[in-house]
């Protein structure tokens, strides 16, 4: 590798035409393998790309080169015949070769060079020849240096006794969990993290282990983060905080020695990634900053989940070329709806019709016009209805989905220009209702499921509060009548779950739920309401939500009575996967369409 002496910008600009060339020329050679499943277009297509990964090796560009080399592995599987599904492997690759020169201009504009941004696009190519999957700690690596106790600010140590050990744990563990709600249910937030350091900081004290020390160091820097807004509480941070809580109960069950080696490397790298996440500005924040040197690696004050959007969110000429290919497509179908003959069949006037509509609503998925696709998609709902009754519009229908369509060419013109989504802006109120009344429901299933949280935690803190277990229930069946109303089947048996477990296990039984229960508890609370939030977003719940029921399934077997089957499980397993597969399919024309541009 080059030295490092000179910047990444100035070392890329050795080498970036030259490179862009070859990724066309390689981009060149896999359109014309797809075309006529020419082997040797698929070699020359190979030898085109591992000249740009020894390129972007040789100038230390080490995501760039880690996206060339996935791709390189990829286009050999298939000229090997290694791969089992040939149109996932040509789809992921077709975006790989979109995704390369976009990733390479923002490098070039001095973005740093982050692997782990880039993550899900590396993950397509590898599962599509079925290698195992990354995750996010093994494309972040911080440079760890010899922490000592100087960095961490003390050397105190309070040697404990086993017995003393537990149980300064339970209780240490208790003040952190009541901190943790009072954090996700914006309880005196401020009041709420500052707690969380206090816990952490004698967890530091308790601990001999240098390694160990450093986790709840870390740890405090990253409620430190979230205190002074240097960083946004995400779910996936609020996640790996709800982890800490069980790390605690851990120490007192292992003890220290038991606790160090179970603790996995990847587990303080997740934390460490998400400070290095927040801006500057905290005691203890800007010291693990410093010591792992996190701000090399990291842009401050931006989200994964932003950063991620910005590096693979299409460039200007790419927002040209679709919205005007899609243009001309909704330009034909309106053509189409005046020229319908109610002479002849609906189902032979209105069926190429849906397909067209298809092909428009799956293109605004993957230029990111989620609201405008909602719409189309409602449409396109009410033409198959008819053509499965074999009728035709009428007049009225026929006028409402031409003037959405008209509505969305003003959309795409705005998005060619700026690449802005002015979808609220340009559809009537009347075409926004349904999603805002699915917003709005949403908030409320949130709220419910914050209330009920309150209510478990007022039960669980004392053993007579059986009248806070009745209240949670009526929260929680508030739930599961809004998941019914939204049609969430896959939500439900989760709740149906919860309720028998809280009703007719815990009620009617008049028992107090053992600590595992608690924890158990706490997981499915906190997993449903991330699962509704990341819905929210209109972003893939399924994982998250699977979670869920993991932690259900745990309960069920600390519970006297059945909460959910194994054959539930299957059912509900097999309809995640199958909208998940929904979240993530793009359609072969679709991707054609983009590579041609």
């Amino acid at each position: 590798m080059i030295s490092n002496k000179a910047s990444l910008v100035t070392r890329l600009g050795w080498v970036i035409k030259e490179v862009e060339q070859v990724i066309e020329q390689a981009k060149l050679a896999f359109n014309n393998y797809i075309q006529d499943e020419s082997k040797t277009a698929l070699v020359e297509c190979s030898e085109q790309v591992e000249s740009v990964h020894g390129s972007l090796d040789l100038v230390g560009a080490d995501g760039a080169a880690m996206l060339a080399r996935e791709i390189a592995l990829l286009v050999n599987a298939l000229g090997d015949g290694n791969v089992a599904n040939i149109e996932e492997a040509k789809q992921a690759l077709i975006d790989a070769f979109i995704r390369l020169p976009e990733y390479l201009t923002h490098l070039e504009e001095g973005y740093a060079d982050l692997p782990v941004i880039i993550l899900p696009l590396l993950n397509d190519l590898r599962s599509a020849r079925e290698a195992e999957l990354l995750s996010e700690h093994l494309v972040f690596l911080p440079e760890s240096g010899a922490i000592n106790n100087d960095d961490i600010g003390t050397n105190e140590y309070i040697p404990l006794s086993s017995e003393n050990l537990q149980k300064a744990c339970v209780r240490l563990r208790y003040h952190f969990q009541k901190s943790l709600l009072g954090w996700y249910n914006k309880d005196d937030r401020e009041k709420s993290l500052q707690t969380l350091q206090r816990v952490g900081s004698n967890l530091i004290r308790l601990n001999e282990s240098i390694r160990l020390r450093t986790l709840w160091w870390i740890v405090i820097a990253l409620a430190e983060a979230l205190e002074k807004n240097r960083l946004d509480g995400s779910i996936t941070i609020k996640l790996l905080m709800g982890r800490m809580e069980r790390e605690i109960r851990l120490l007192g069950e292992l003890q220290e020695d038991g606790h160090n080696q179970a603790i996995p490397d990847e587990l303080i790298k997740n934390l460490l990634y998400y400070v290095g996440l927040a801006e500057s500005g905290g005691q203890t924040l800007d010291a693990v900053k410093s010591a792992y040197r996190l701000d090399l690696h990291l842009p401050q004050g931006e989200t994964l989940e932003e950063l991620r959007n910005f590096y693979s969110a299409p460039g200007r000429e790419l927002w040209k070329s679709v919205a005007s290919s899609l243009n001309k497509n909704i330009a034909h179908i309106i053509k189409s709806f005046s020229a319908i003959d109610e002479n002849e069949t609906a189902k032979v006037q209105l069926a190429p019709i849906i397909d067209q509509l298809a092909k428009v609503t799956g293109t605004l998925s993957v230029i990111g016009l989620n609201q405008a696709r909602n719409i189309i998609t409602t449409s396109t709902e009410k033409v198959s209805a008819r053509v499965d009754e074999n009728q035709h519009l009428n007049e009225s229908e026929t006028e409402k989905i031409a003037e959405e369509l008209i509505n969305l060419q003003q959309v795409l013109q705005e998005y060619a220009n700026t690449g802005n989504d002015i979808t609220n802006e340009v559809f009537s109120d009347s075409a926004m209702q349904s999603a805002e009344t699915i917003r709005e429901t949403q908030a409320a299933i949130i709220e419910e499921l914050q209330a009920s949280q309150e209510c478990l935690v007022g039960f669980v803190e004392s053993e007579a509060a059986f009248f806070q277990l009745d209240n949670a229930l009526k929260h929680i069946s508030n739930v599961k009548g809004a998941f019914i109303l939204l049609s969430h089947a896959d939500f439900i048996p989760l709740v149906d779950a919860l309720i028998t477990y809280l009703h007719d296990d815990l009620s009617v039984n008049n028992r107090q739920p053992s600590e595992q229960e608690e924890s158990c508890l706490a997981d499915v609370m906190a997993i449903l309401e991330a699962s509704v939030k990341t819905n929210q977003q209109d972003e893939d719940y399924t994982q998250v939500l699977m979670g869920g029921y993991d932690a259900i399934r745990l309960l069920d077997k600390l519970s006297s009575k059945e909460l959910i089957s194994e054959e539930q499980l299957e059912v509900i397993g097999h309809q995640l996967e199958q909208k998940k597969k929904k979240f993530q399919k793009i359609p072969p024309m679709i991707m054609k369409k983009i590579t041609s541009l």
